[in-house]
């Protein structure tokens, strides 16, 4: 059965595959990434339909091995229950060299130069926030600081064995000291610094030359931004306008976008002959 809904993080990203999709599925937009999965799981149980769901990748997860098609994010049971692109964010496709070619008619050549120096002069910066990215992944979660004691973990009428004042004041601390035990282990200055060791030592400038490693390691953001003197003296655009523009393109050229953006065409694939 083909998935019945999308729902996806932002308005841009409803905009734009709105028109690829062509109501099949329906694309609901406006879903802050941590809301997806469980707002997902409740729309199925209430409509009973296959419903999914579409985030950003960010910087919490490192490209896959395969960019043919978005990862899986999470399953319900064996059924997929939603996908992260393979590229950072939508900005990311929004600025692929082919589509800013087929929407403005701009050099192919002159634009990737363009990204590839972009990429160059945020690449610490980039570094930086994949560091950070990659900590908030490994920092304890709610719930490894729950509310109530071991003992009582999963039931709902059980009391600890000591209910003193002593006793409880001496549970507080003892579970406050092992979550920050354990915050303190992943944002600890030596981890920190390691992982922007090799972060940067990835992002080097003969890494970042390959326009395709820019769109998938970089902030499509982050790089529209740096690139902002370069569009408002050559083109006379602000970032926000060459969004704009790219996503008005697309939505009138739909079957020439999912020729663009093979990624694109095969998560439609996916969507369609979703079991």
């Amino acid at each position: 059965m083909p998935v019945s809904r999308l729902l996806v993080e932002g308005q841009l990203d409803a905009e734009v595959l709105l028109p690829l999709l062509a109501g099949n599925p329906v694309v609901t937009g406006g879903s802050p990434k941590g809301s997806l999965p469980p707002r997902t799981r409740d729309l199925r149980r209430d409509t009973g339909q296959p419903v999914c769901y579409l985030r950003d990748r960010d910087f919490g997860y490192l490209p896959p091995a395969d960019l043919g098609q978005p990862t899986v994010d999470a399953k319900a049971a064996t059924a997929i229950l939603g996908w992260r692109w393979c590229r950072h964010e939508i900005e990311n496709y929004l600025m692929d060299p082919g589509v800013i070619h087929a929407a403005f008619g701009w050099d192919r050549a002159a634009f990737e130069a363009q990204l590839v120096t972009a990429a160059q002069s945020i690449k610490h910066y980039q570094a930086a926030r994949w560091t950070v990215g990659q900590a908030r992944q490994v920092m304890p979660p709610a719930k490894e600081f729950p509310s109530k004691p071991a003992e009582c973990a999963g039931h709902d009428f059980r009391l600890p064995a000591d209910l003193s004042q002593m006793g409880t004041m001496t549970w507080v601390q003892t579970q406050a000291a092992t979550f920050l035990g354990n915050a303190q282990m992943a944002l600890g200055p030596a981890t920190l610094n390691a992982a922007l060791a090799v972060h940067s030592a990835r992002l080097t400038d003969a890494f970042l030359s390959n326009v395709a490693n820019v769109l998938v390691w970089c902030s499509g953001k982050d790089l529209l931004t740096a690139m902002l003197l370069w569009l408002q003296t050559t083109h006379g655009l602000h970032p926000s306008q060459v969004r704009t523009r790219v996503r008005d393109w697309i939505v009138l050229n739909p079957d020439q976008t999912l020729v663009l953006l093979p990624e694109w065409a095969a998560f439609r694939n996916l969507l369609r002959t979703y079991a």
